[in-house]
């Protein structure tokens, strides 16, 4: 694997966090902490007490503020943003996702990545996690609605998403 050193615009790309309610304010409380007011962080402080798990208040706010203050987005960085891009469009990463959705959650227009140099075989696809899981989903989904188009005896049938189906895309008669 080669990695090249790029100036990307974050707010022009589209990425694959793996955040939790565990690391990521938002996913915990649903609002970014970016976005919040300092009276609302003191408030907040004072209600929960200050730490620096990744999942506080105060963890991004601090991360971004130290960020802006070293003019880290300008500069190429000998321990950059490492990511590596995927068919679906999406970049996945190595390290740095807090530091690129700090950038896109402000709106940053430039910042310097060590980004993977990928080449996929054609044959195959190469999708982000956060895809897969969507596609997964929607297989569920589609499986869901032809049982109960089979219990409705209708005859409209969901197009199963590959070669390989299991039994919810069959029509087997009821034994008595």
């Amino acid at each position: 694997m080669s990695y090249t050193l790029k100036e990307i615009d974050p707010t022009k790309h589209q990425f694959c966090y793996c955040l939790s309610k565990y690391d990521c304010y938002e996913l915990k409380h649903g609002t970014c902490s970016l976005y919040l007011s300092k009276d609302e962080v003191n408030k907040i402080i004072e209600k929960e007490g200050k730490n620096s798990n990744e999942n506080s208040v105060t963890y991004c706010r601090d991360l971004a503020k130290s960020l802006l203050k070293n003019n880290y987005y300008q500069q190429q960085q000998k321990f950059s943003i490492k990511m590596h891009p995927r068919d679906c469009g999406h970049y996945v990463f190595t390290d740095g996702q807090h530091r690129t959705c700090i950038a896109k959650h402000l709106s940053i227009g430039s910042m310097y990545v060590t980004l993977e140099n990928f080449q996929t075989d054609p044959e195959s696809k190469l999708n982000c996690r956060a895809c897969y899981e969507k596609e997964a989903f929607w297989i569920k989904i589609k499986c869901f609605l032809n049982k109960i188009l089979m219990r409705l005896n209708i005859k409209y049938r969901l197009t199963p998403p590959s070669d390989f189906i299991d039994e919810d895309y069959m029509r087997f008669r009821e034994h008595t």
